[in-house]
């Protein structure tokens, strides 16, 4: 991508850069506000397929 901005801005480093910053920084803030929503939502989908596993062994025995 880098290369690519800078042929398209005629070999203008500073504003590459910059432009690539600004990318990047959102990036980064998105990426380490997943990880923490990550662990979340892996607890939340254990706990829910628990429990359907708890009811279905339940219903098996009951029959």
């Amino acid at each position: 991508m880098g290369g690519v901005l800078l042929f398209s801005l005629s070999n203008n480093y500073q504003l590459a850069a910059i432009i690539s910053i600004l990318i990047g920084i959102p990036g980064v803030i998105l990426w380490i506000s997943a990880l923490k929503f990550y662990q979340k939502d892996k607890d939340h989908i254990k706990e829910i397929i628990n429990q359907r596993a708890d009811k279905m062994k339940k219903d098996i025995s009951q029959n």
